[in-house]
């Protein structure tokens, strides 16, 4: 399995697993669960070189990103939306794309 099917598989699981299994509620709102799946990545091993090579993300991104101490699943959402905006990681920041990450990334 290459990694690209591994990180997707890993981010379907943890987007899964956000949502409850009880019958009779109601599923989470999607920008709840992508928050959710964040939440989790963030608690997962350093991810530079996955996130490098499946986003094609710069490593003076990421740099960026560690010197003003994002998280990890705050650099996966940022590197998601950038690898389909083109838009840097100052940039998205400056628009409050961390506020929301699911509108940003819907408006964008």
């Amino acid at each position: 399995m290459s990694k690209r099917g591994t990180f997707f598989g890993l981010l379907l699981m943890t987007l899964l697993a956000g949502v409850p299994l009880l019958a009779g509620t109601e599923p989470p709102a999607p920008s709840a669960s992508l928050t959710n799946a964040i939440a989790k990545l963030d608690r997962e091993p350093p991810l530079a070189d996955l996130i490098q090579k499946e986003y094609g993300t710069r490593e003076d991104e990421l740099q960026w990103a560690a010197d003003r101490s994002l998280t990890w699943g705050e650099i996966a959402a940022l590197a998601y939306i950038q690898a389909t905006t083109g838009k840097s990681f100052a940039e998205m920041t400056e628009q409050n794309a961390q506020q929301d990450f699911w509108t940003y990334a819907e408006n964008a």
